[in-house]
């Protein structure tokens, strides 16, 4: 009986809390528990990883396939995290919607390719929590054709359907009430 030599010797991977923490780099999170809600999974999952000293690999290739982190970088050290054709994470301002107040939250996490997709610069959106929805805002953007705007009615903010109408009016519609302007 032989025993079998493998050709494709395995490598060293970086695991445990150096690897957890590389990704925290790359997502631009400071925190597990901010982690956690970037890749989906639950904290405790990120304190085992650190704590035995594992490689979560489905995750280093999520990682790789939405970022194009080089997966030599990020598991063995070698090379740069990003070549000059990747993209990467960007953060947008994260708030809330409270009593027609804009109120901060935690900031989010978009690559940029959904950014170009949606045709905006991560500085000039913000995600916009109301209602447990999450709407992305493009607050450079202020010529109302059709869809839903965060609009400002004497200091009072909502988001509301608008439509445009003939003659330089628009119409708003307020909880299935609407008034033009």
């Amino acid at each position: 009986m032989s025993k079998l030599q493998p050709q494709i010797k395995p490598f060293d991977y970086k695991c445990g809390r150096e690897l957890i923490d590389k990704i925290k780099e790359i997502t631009h999170v400071s925190t597990d528990l901010q982690l956690a809600d970037v890749i989906g999974v639950p904290k405790s999952t990120i304190g085992t990883w650190k704590d035995r000293g594992l490689t979560p690999y489905e995750i280093v290739i999520r990682l790789h396939l939405a970022t194009g982190v080089s997966l030599r970088a990020l598991l063995l050290d070698e090379g740069e995290l990003f070549s000059e054709t990747s993209h990467a994470f960007e953060e947008i301002e994260g708030k809330r919607l409270i009593n027609g107040r804009l109120e901060n939250s935690q900031k989010v996490v978009l690559d940029s390719i959904t950014l170009n997709d949606f045709g905006v610069k991560s500085s000039d959106v913000v995600l916009i929590n109301v209602n447990d929805e999450k709407l992305l805002i493009n607050m450079k953007e202020n010529m109302a054709s059709a869809g839903r705007y965060l609009v400002d009615i004497d200091g009072t903010l909502s988001i509301n359907q608008i439509q445009r109408l003939p003659g330089k009016k628009l119409a708003i519609n307020f909880n299935g009430s609407s008034f033009t302007v």
